[in-house]
């Protein structure tokens, strides 16, 4: 049973930057994979009618490494401060929501394949956050 500060810290209350690198490198595993899904399903499955198009994909997945990339350098120049860890988790579980919900919206919303993601962040920022963190992403 966790205490209420031990909640506060997150879930479990271990080791929060071990847990934004972790879930980073998460991150751009799932970019990376749903990148590739829509490239094999754009080449081989929809008859050359591309479902996304190439330069909003390729532009949304850029975007979610360069940001990963600050997240880890946000991580390494934060030090052991943990508000401002904090903070750092924060804005890691909104670019996970970001990124749900940008995958959903370029690839045909709720019927998309890629649907699988929205709880994928719900679960990061449980990690992240701990129980809060958890029904706050799922709210959005």
């Amino acid at each position: 049973m966790s205490t209420p500060a031990a909640e506060a810290a997150g879930a479990g209350g271990g080791d929060l930057i071990g847990r934004i690198k972790w879930t980073t490198l998460a991150r751009v595993v799932l970019v990376s994979c749903a990148l590739s899904f829509a490239v094999a399903m754009d080449i081989g499955m929809t008859g050359g009618r591309p479902q996304v198009p190439d330069a909003t994909l390729y532009q949304l997945a850029s975007s979610f490494y360069f940001a990963s990339f600050f997240v880890l350098l946000g991580t390494l120049l934060a030090g052991h401060r943990h508000a401002t860890l904090r903070r750092l988790a924060s804005a890691s579980v909104l670019l996970d929501s970001a990124l749900a919900l940008a995958l959903l919206a370029v690839t045909d919303g709720l019927r998309s394949v890629l649907a699988f993601v929205v709880p994928l962040a719900v679960l990061n920022s449980t990690v992240l956050l701990g129980r809060v963190g958890a029904l706050v992403a799922a709210s959005r």
